[in-house]
């Protein structure tokens, strides 16, 4: 469940020097380095972040895998 304490964050993850915000999720197997996810976003499951800063509200789909 989303909640302001932390972001719900999906196994297999990989999250390297990334700041992310409250009421937020990463989808499993979804890598992220130096990045920031703001307030409210999420990232779909296998994402791949790098060097992005990505804002409130915001909803990152997966590539083709």
């Amino acid at each position: 469940m989303l909640n302001a304490e932390g972001p719900v964050v999906g196994r297999d993850c990989e999250i390297v020097d990334c700041r992310i915000g409250r009421f937020t999720e990463v989808g499993e197997g979804t890598r992220m380095l130096n990045s920031s996810l703001g307030d409210y976003s999420y990232v779909e499951r296998y994402g791949d972040i790098a060097n992005a800063e990505i804002g409130k509200f915001a909803n990152i789909a997966r590539g083709k895998k």
